[in-house]
Order: structure tokens, then sequence, then C-alpha cells
């Protein structure tokens, strides 16, 4: 989870520091006018996904009608126009709104999958010495990871160093 809003305006004073924070974290930057009603439902629609995600990604909105400099960067041709990033790349660029399922697939290439999830969950809690929370979640790490063994000896290895 992020320390920081996961929802964000973006403009040309903050356009640098919001690209960076896809080095750290998802970043979903859509491009949208309050004038185009498509636009703003899917502007809607990505929110809710940021709220039901907790800061697992970052959205950044982009209203074309004030931040005109920031759109030609980017050369927006359609509105809404969406980029998903990832380690600092653009792993996606779509136009228009998508469907609930065909936004969730795309988005799904950027969100951490659930035994990641848990997975660091679990390394929190061993942190902080709580290993009765943490096994159940590693547990549940390996199960959904098909049961890959490389999860176990970096659990150990925490488990055991001081």
């Amino acid at each position: 989870m992020t320390d920081f809003p996961y929802i964000r305006d973006l403009n040309e004073h903050n356009l640098n520091e919001i690209l960076q924070l896809s080095q750290a974290s998802p970043l979903v930057i859509t491009f949208y006018a309050p004038s185009h009603a498509d636009s703003v439902a899917f502007v809607k629609t990505l929110e809710d996904y940021a709220n039901q995600y907790q800061g697992q990604f970052v959205l950044a909105k982009v209203d074309c009608e004030k931040e005109q400099m920031v759109a030609a960067q980017f050369l927006i041709q359609a509105l809404p126009t969406t980029y998903l990033f990832k380690e600092g790349q653009a792993l996606d660029a779509f136009q228009g709104a998508l469907e609930q399922a065909t936004l969730q697939q795309r988005l799904s290439v950027i969100l951490p999958k659930e035994e990641e999830i848990k997975f660091n969950q679990a390394l929190d809690l061993l942190q902080v010495e709580n290993y009765e929370q943490a096994l159940p979640l590693l547990k549940e790490a390996w199960e959904l990871s098909n049961q890959k063994i490389a999860i176990l000896p970096c659990s150990m290895r925490k488990l055991i160093s001081p």
C-alpha cells in the first residue's frame, strides 16, 4: 500500500514526479475532458478501481482542457486515452472506455498477483515478528503460486535472520 494519495491530478508541474512513481508502484494515466461524458464516466470507473485496490496502483488523471501541453506530449487524439505503466515503462495504452471485464484484464498486466500481495503482507508481519499471522499467509501465497518452492527459502531466511 502507498503512503501517498493514489488518485492524483496530473499537470505539467508534477508530470515527472508522477512518472517517477511508476518505478515503485504501478501507474495508470488517463486523459479526459469534463465536457466529454464518456471520458468522465470512464474516469469514475478507474477511480472506483483505484479505491477498490487501495493503493496497489496510482491513478493519475489529466484534464485535457486544462493541461493541453501534457496531452500534446502524449500525442492524445481521442478521449479517453489511458496508459498503463509498471517499473517506469509504458506497458499498454488504449483509447476509449473499456467494458469492466476488458479493463480488469488490461489492469492485470500491471497489478500484483494475489500470491505476491499475500507474500508481501506476510513479509511485513515477519518484520514485526508476528509469525502466527505470517505463516498462514505464506502458505496461501505458496499454494496460489502453484507451490513454487522459491517462496519458501525466502520466507525461512526471514524467519531465522536477526
